[in-house]
C-alpha cells in the first residue's frame, strides 16, 4: 500500500475531508498547503481531520 503525498508541498501525514469512491478512487485536501490530491487504489493517509467519507 503506498501512501498519499501532497505533491505541491511533500505532505503525506495530515490531511481534511478525505473521499473515496466506490471504485476505490481517493481525494483528499492537503492540511498543509490545502491542495487537492487524489489517487486510486489503495493508498494510506496519516491522520485524517473530518473523517473519511465513502460513496457507494
Amino acid at each position: 500500500m503506498s501512501t498519499l503525498i501532497c505533491h505541491d508541498c511533500g505532505n503525506y501525514s495530515v490531511w481534511r475531508n478525505a473521499r473515496q469512491d466506490r471504485n476505490g478512487n481517493q481525494s483528499a485536501t492537503c492540511g498543509d498547503c490545502g491542495a487537492t490530491v487524489t489517487s486510486s487504489g489503495g493508498t494510506s493517509m496519516g491522520t485524517v481531520t473530518g473523517g473519511m467519507r465513502q460513496t457507494r
